[in-house]
Order: C-alpha cells, then sequence, then structure tokens
C-alpha cells in the first residue's frame, strides 16, 4: 500500500509520495576543499565550466553560522580557519550562476 502519515497535533492525514530521504550533491558544479581536515586555512576551488564563488556561508554543526564572504567573484578563494573551533563545519558555496552546492570539513 501507499505509506501516509498523520500529524500528531493537527490530525491532518499526509500522503508520502517519495520516501527517498537522501540529498544529492550538485553534480554541476566540481567543489573541491583542500586541506580537508584543515587545520590554520582551507582553499576552495572551483574546477571547469568557467564558474566563479559569489559567496561563501560556513555553517557549525549545530546551525550556527559562523563565516560568510560574499561578492567573491574568483574560482578559487583562501579562507582562514584558525579561528573555528575543532568540528565538522558545511560549506555552502553559492555561484556567479545562482548554483548552490554544500560541501563537509573537518577542522582539527
Amino acid at each position: 500500500g501507499e505509506p501516509y502519515i498523520a500529524g500528531i497535533d493537527s490530525g491532518t492525514i499526509y500522503k508520502i509520495v517519495s520516501s527517498t530521504l537522501q540529498v544529492e550533491e550538485n553534480e554541476l558544479i566540481d567543489l573541491k576543499i583542500f586541506p580537508n581536515p584543515a587545520t590554520n586555512s582551507i582553499t576552495l576551488g572551483l574546477d571547469g565550466g568557467g564558474m566563479q564563488i559569489k559567496s561563501i556561508n560556513i555553517i557549525s554543526i549545530h546551525g550556527k553560522l559562523v563565516a560568510t564572504i560574499s561578492n567573491i567573484q574568483e574560482s578559487s578563494v583562501n579562507i582562514s580557519t584558525k579561528d573555528f573551533k575543532t568540528g565538522m563545519y558545511f560549506v555552502e558555496v553559492i555561484t556567479n550562476e545562482g548554483l548552490s552546492v554544500n560541501k563537509k570539513l573537518i577542522k582539527i
């Protein structure tokens, strides 16, 4: 049969139309982060396609925005990580074409 769930508070019944819970990485963007794991700095680079990095958001595993850099317009960017606490972060890169890609970053 088809799967359904009910909202506890509202009592509304929802039909599940897709049970896929994975997030597909944007395969149009070849983003490199190195070194990863990082100590003092990282380099973010877009390979091929002529795309440039427009902005970068770095988000902690707890969802806190740790750093944001905008108006970049380069295919490669160096970022200091020496003030980041040890742990895992998510790096969101937005290109000049409006595409977005997220990668994991480990700070040691």
